[in-house]
Formats: C-alpha cells, sequence, structure tokens
C-alpha cells in the first residue's frame, strides 16, 4: 500500500451503493435512516451515474454497519451481489468457459465498475491466485472493502462452476477479526488470516471447471462491447466531455446537435474530434442508454413501454430491439430473471 486514500476520489460504481442498501433494508433498516448525515439522498442515489467517492462510501458503509449491528456486514453483502450486477465485466464473467477464464475476466474488465482495488491473475505449475492489491490506505474501510470482495468472488466463481468450488483458499492480510466466524460460514474455501497480501488461491482442477453458461458467440459480442467501454473509460477529452453530458441525464438524452451547441462547436467538429479519439456520439449514448435500461427493469418496477420512452425511444418494440443486442434476451426476460435470483 502507498499513502493515504484521496477522501474524494471516486472509487465505486453507484450500482453497489445502492445494493447495498437494498440489502441492508432487506435487514429491516431503512435507507434514510443509513443515509442521514452521509450527504446523500436516495432519489440522488437513483440518478447517480458517477462513482461515488470514497468519502460518501465510508459515510454509507459506517452507518449501516451500525445500525444492522453487524460487523461483517460487507462480507454478507458481497456475497449477495449477483454476477449480473456486475455490467459488462459480470457478463464475460458468466459466460466463460472455464474458471481460469472467469478470473481473467475479472482481472481485465474490473476497472469499469470500480477503482478502489486493482486484480492481478498470478499463474503457478499447481494453480492461480487472484490478487487484490490495495494501492492506498483504507483504515476504517479496509476489512469492508476486503471482506466484499471476498464475497463477491466467492459469488461469482460459484455462479461460473455451477456450485461452491473446492480447494479455494482465501488469504487475508490482517489478523483475525473479532468476527472470524462469518468468515467460515460464508466463504466455501480454507481461510487463511495475517496473510502477506489479499488474494484468492484457486488449484489447477477448479480452474478446470467449466462454465455452466459459457456462451463463445454470445461472449465474443461482450467482450467487443467491454473493450469498447475501456477504451473510451480511457478516452480523450472530448469524449471525457460528451460523457459527463450524457452521464447527468438518465432520460431525455440531449441529441448530437445539442450537444455540440453546448460546447461550441458545431456537430461536424464534434463528431470528427471524437472520431479522433475512437469514439461516436452513438456509441457513447448507448452506453448510457444500456446503463441506465439495466437499472430500471433490476431495480423498478416502470413498464418497459415506460422505460422506453424515458431513454427516448419512440415506441417499445426500438427498445426492446436494442436491449436484445445490448444483452442477448429480451427486457421483459431480463426482468423476471432478476427477480428470480431476489
Amino acid at each position: 500500500m502507498s499513502g493515504p486514500f484521496d477522501a474524494h476520489a471516486r472509487i465505486i460504481h453507484p450500482t453497489y451503493v445502492r445494493l447495498l442498501l437494498l440489502y441492508v433494508r432487506r435487514l429491516g433498516v431503512p435507507i434514510a435512516e443509513v443515509l442521514a448525515g452521509t450527504g446523500l439522498g436516495w432519489r440522488q442515489l437513483l440518478a447517480e451515474k458517477h462513482f461515488i467517492g470514497f468519502d460518501r462510501l465510508r459515510a454509507v458503509v459506517l452507518a449501516a454497519r451500525q445500525r444492522t449491528g453487524r460487523p461483517a456486514l460487507g462480507l454478507e453483502w458481497g456475497l449477495s451481489v449477483e454476477t449480473a450486477a456486475h455490467g459488462l465485466t459480470g457478463a464475460a464473467i458468466a459466460t466463460s468457459r472455464d474458471v481460469l477464464e472467469a478470473l481473467r475476466a475479472a482481472t481485465i474488465y474490473r476497472a469499469l465498475r470500480g477503482r478502489a482495488v486493482r486484480f492481478d491473475l498470478e499463474t503457478y505449475a499447481d494453480g492461480a491466485s487472484l490478487v487484490i492489491r490495495e494501492p492506498f490506505d483504507f483504515g476504517d474501510m479496509r476489512s469492508f472493502i476486503l471482506e466484499a470482495h471476498a464475497g463477491i468472488i466467492e459469488h461469482f466463481l460459484a455462479s461460473v462452476a455451477g456450485a461452491p468450488l473446492t480447494g479455494i483458499e482465501y488469504r487475508f492480510p490482517y489478523a483475525p477479526p473479532a468476527w472470524q466466524a462469518a468468515y467460515a460460514r460464508s466463504l466455501a474455501g480454507t481461510i487463511r488470516f495475517r496473510a502477506a497480501r489479499m488474494e484468492v488461491r484457486v488449484p489447477n482442477k477448479s480452474l478446470a471447471v467449466p462454465g455452466v453458461m459459457a456462451d463463445a458467440g454470445g461472449r465474443a459480442t461482450i467482450i467487443a462491447s467491454a473493450e469498447r467501454q475501456l477504451a473510451l473509460q480511457r478516452g480523450g477529452e472530448w469524449v471525457g466531455r460528451v460523457r459527463q453530458r450524457l452521464l447527468e441525464r438518465r432520460d431525455a438524452y440531449p441529441t448530437l446537435a445539442a450537444v455540440a451547441r453546448d460546447l461550441n462547436v458545431s456537430s461536424r467538429t464534434l463528431l470528427r474530434r471524437l472520431k479522433d479519439e475512437g469514439a461516436t456520439y452513438q456509441a457513447l449514448l448507448d452506453e448510457a442508454r444500456k446503463e441506465a435500461a439495466a437499472w430500471f427493469l433490476a431495480e423498478t418496477r416502470e413498464p418497459v413501454a415506460t422505460i422506453a420512452t424515458r431513454l427516448g425511444y419512440a415506441d417499445a418494440s426500438n427498445f426492446s430491439r436494442s436491449f436484445r443486442r445490448w444483452f442477448g434476451t429480451p427486457p421483459a426476460a431480463f426482468r423476471r430473471r432478476g427477480a428470480a435470483r431476489r
């Protein structure tokens, strides 16, 4: 680890904060009670598309721990997060041909959903290790962040394999906490404390377990989309400026001409500058609409037609065609699968 974490650094996708609050609500604690004094509101979080800052995340987590009385909240919540909640990262993981490919996907595409830690995949003669790097000192958030990642990893590995994997070893770089019994209850593998670093070791026999939802054809499309998003995330000045304006809107997205006027350039100039940075306005608009569509279907009961209108589609059929292209399934089926997992 290096120096202290920038308190305002945006490190986590807002989806995870929303899911944490919904999980806490299922434990009987009102969302408003957790958010009181954090500087965040539920309506604000529903509309938020930017990553959430460390200081805001910390305020929510500490309040949630206190009000639920669950010190192992990070571990418990991490286990509850469905692979589909990780967006394109989750889709790349879920459609992997085997566990090893899933770990590689998690390593490559993790940055699409969060910046709190870095994943590295190291291979050995007898297996591989997913190393969770801590670039900063998380202070009193350390156990929550590392436990949450352990729970998330446990869940997605079991989802890929179709059952909890055997022979996994979780190594935590701190002394056993007072709630260490929760680790044994929650994680299927062997648990070690006081390790030199945080890592999840997977033996070769588990790495070779085939993925139950392996889909080479569908995965190729997912990977292409994930690579485009990574490129956009690394995009230049004009990509960032356009994305900023799209992310500020959950519905009634501006036209290319409106964005160009806002940026004091012509539409032709804006298209040329985006092209120079490897992007198009339509790709950036699709990215924003896709993220919003998945959220509305998973977390609200709004009719598909209403969501289509929100996102600027002339009718539900056009929206459904776009949604099939993005996720390989119609909106109603996507919503039913999400509800069945709860």
